[in-house]
């Protein structure tokens, strides 16, 4: 059993757990401030960062991946999914953030008409 196999079992296996948080909290999110959404996104691409890494370390020690696919098949077989999921949350909360820009140049855009109607 090599140590690379073992790092990745255990990189992909905490990737996936903590995605699959950060996909409920996605989803749920009851704070949706702009910093709330960034550090979210940021999660994210943590979680599907460790998933790939973790999946190339395991490949390359066969045995090490031989015996997580006879015991412990779900990492492997949750890997997908996890992605998935992280990518549709993804999506949403960029749309989030998104609307928050969109927001920000409306009010400097109110602003501006402001300022020019009370010159005039």
């Amino acid at each position: 059993m090599g140590l690379l196999g073992v790092i990745g079992a255990l990189l992909m296996m905490g990737g996936e757990l903590v995605g699959i948080v950060f996909i409920l909290v996605g989803l749920f999110a009851l704070t949706n401030t702009e910093l709330a959404v960034r550090n979210r996104l940021k999660g994210y691409a943590e979680c599907v960062t460790a998933i790939i890494i973790g999946g190339g370390l395991l490949v390359s020690d066969s045995k090490q991946l031989s015996e997580v696919i006879s015991e412990t098949h779900w990492i492997i077989t949750l890997s997908g999914p996890i992605i998935l999921g992280l990518l549709i949350v993804a999506l949403i909360d960029y749309t989030r953030l998104k609307r928050f820009e969109q927001e920000k140049a409306i009010k400097k855009l109110g602003e501006s008409i402001a300022n020019g109607l009370k010159e005039s």
